[in-house]
């Protein structure tokens, strides 16, 4: 399986709305609201709703997914409209760079989760048995708090045991989301492809 869907997948998982707090786990100060943010990301990701998601991410967060782009999305290409036009193709409904470029943060990063999706072919459906569970939160000071989250997935008999750390920054008075390694890595490798010139092609999951 290509290293791009095995990203995918797994930001996916973490992202399913089965989450529920540990039983043993009391909140300690505003752990309760830092930990809601996190189960209302999981539910904004399951539903591939990604407006909903920036809204949850830290503005920091937000402006550096973008300055990630730009030095792609500015440089001069020297392959014409066949590379404008995959890189295009990476952005939901963008009609030219300029526009990408003009996009603000939030929408900068939901329209390229949405193009960024739309590159992978559906897979067939297979049931998933999934178990998610927020084991606690620990804070760092008062400015940043990391919240774990074990997720359980048994399909086929097989099961795999995933643990995660979110982490999240305070905004003022909310806590917003630092984005997931995930998705900065599927992000940094379709801007890798297209920087060593080759063409962004629609991938269905299988074996490469």
């Amino acid at each position: 399986m290509s290293r791009i869907v095995i990203h995918l997948c797994m930001l996916v998982l973490l992202l399913l709305p089965t989450l529920c707090p540990a039983g043993d786990t009391k909140p300690k100060r505003d752990d309760a609201a830092i930990e809601k943010v996190v189960a209302a990301s999981i539910e904004a990701g399951a539903k591939q709703d990604w407006s909903e998601y920036a809204n949850l991410v830290h503005p920091d967060s937000l402006d550096d997914y973008k300055n990630m782009w730009l030095p792609l999305l500015r440089a001069p290409s020297k392959e014409g409209g066949d590379k404008h036009a995959d890189l295009l193709s990476l952005f939901d409904k963008a009609a030219d760079l300029k526009s990408v470029i003009d996009l603000q943060p939030k929408e900068f990063f939901a329209s390229s989760m949405k193009g960024m999706a739309s590159q992978f072919r559906e897979p067939k459906a297979m049931p998933l048995n999934v178990d998610a569970k927020i084991i606690g939160t620990v804070r760092e000071g008062d400015e940043a708090a990391y919240v774990v989250v074990r997720t359980r997935t048994k399909n086929q008999g097989t099961e795999m045991t995933k643990v995660d750390v979110i982490t999240l920054k305070r905004t003022g008075a909310e806590w917003k989301l630092r984005l997931p390694d995930v998705v900065r890595v599927m992000a940094d490798t379709f801007k890798r492809t297209l920087q060593d010139g080759k063409p962004a092609e629609k991938r269905d999951g299988t074996d490469d």
